[in-house]
């Protein structure tokens, strides 16, 4: 008959290994954590961008249309604050790309090749925004899978924004 203090020493390093591999995972997670809120992030084939601009009304919309190439979503959705009214914040950012590329990088200039639109939602009204200077890079990891990353800069209600992320783009 084994010993209960043999046992229990067994115990305890199944439960440190269980507590260290978890501990590995949730690491490699975070290197694609949302900020405080739910991200999701997908891509789109034979599909375009369509910036619809109602001039009378002063408001602007994205549509994602049929088309010749790879357009891509980053969605974030605030958690809500104790007033939802003011706290909430919700944004979209979407991009295309020639569907034949392995791999991209455009900065600052060279983004608006990618038909690059940020489309907050908030009291700040229906807008799309280009970001002023930013670098966008992607790499493909297989048919269904992109890794992005994405910085800039952008101007909203007289105030410069920075948004950043890195994060692994599939179909839906």
């Amino acid at each position: 008959m084994k010993s209960p203090f043999l046992i229990i020493k067994l115990g305890l390093f199944v439960l440190g290994l269980t507590l260290f591999s978890c501990g590995i995972e949730a690491e490699e997670i975070q290197l694609y954590e949302c900020r405080s809120g739910k991200c999701t992030y997908t891509f789109f084939t034979s599909q375009q961008i369509e910036i619809v601009e109602d001039t009378v009304d002063n408001l602007a919309f994205v549509n994602i249309i049929e088309g010749n190439n790879l357009v891509f979503l980053y969605r974030y959705i605030a958690d809500s604050g104790s007033n939802a009214n003011e706290n909430d914040y919700d944004e979209d950012i979407f991009f295309e790309i020639d569907p034949t590329l392995n791999s991209f990088s455009f900065t600052d200039e060279q983004l608006a090749e990618t038909k690059i639109s940020i489309k907050p939602w908030c009291l700040c009204g229906s807008i799309v925004i280009e970001p002023d200077q930013g670098s966008l890079r992607g790499e493909r990891l297989n048919d269904n899978t992109w890794e992005i990353s994405f910085e800039a800069t952008y101007q909203l209600n007289n105030e410069t924004k920075e948004i950043s992320f890195k994060a692994k783009f599939a179909e839906p």
